[in-house]
């Protein structure tokens, strides 16, 4: 990606949570580069809206012209699968969250570049300290240290899949993160 980088986060988190989110992908961005990452205000979708968070992310993906990566947070649902990586052929725009219907439309819409699923499961931040950075390995005493620790597997889009989309908003190799599929499905 060139820049300017943006990050546009589509999400039904609009609580205090959504800056706890905001806080991880900052600090993830200032730590991974002295690069500029511009997060675009919050899409905000309403709670548990699988529905509208797809038509933002259509019409999101549509609007931008400038490199972007469309992150979508919004609440896994029964036909929840994985979650992925794509990118948009023909565009500077990649998106990732869970698939949960959430890119139904956008795959409808659009050829894609490529396509993932996240194979990361060990958060990067674990009680707001920072473990290691988006694109390395997990250090070797990672699951010794953390495996009693129940409270950062919570919320897998703050502490791994938020730090996700701003590597990749920072030039990241998607096949670090993930392993390439053929279908959304």
């Amino acid at each position: 990606m060139s820049n300017p980088k943006t990050i546009q986060v589509i999400t039904d988190i609009t609580d205090a949570s959504y800056n706890e989110m905001f806080g991880i992908m900052h600090g993830i961005a200032e730590k991974l580069s002295k690069d500029q990452v511009i997060f675009a205000p919050v899409a905000p979708v309403q709670e548990f809206s699988i529905t509208q968070g797809a038509f933002l992310t259509r019409l999101l993906a549509k609007s931008y012209i400038t490199p972007t990566v469309l992150f979508v947070n919004v609440a896994p649902h029964q036909t929840y699968k994985s979650d992925i990586i794509g990118k948009i052929k023909g565009k500077d725009i990649i998106f990732t969250g869970s698939n949960n219907g959430i890119f139904d439309w956008l795959v409808r819409d659009y050829d894609l570049e490529y396509l993932a699923k996240i194979t990361v499961r060990k958060p990067y931040v674990v009680d707001g300290q920072l473990i290691y950075l988006p694109g390395d390995n997990p250090p070797e005493d990672y699951t010794s240290r953390f495996e009693n620790k129940t409270d950062h597997l919570t919320f897998s889009a703050h502490t791994i899949l938020g730090s996700i989309a701003v590597a990749l908003a920072l030039g990241a190799d998607y096949k670090k993160f993930g392993t390439k599929r053929t279908k959304i499905l």
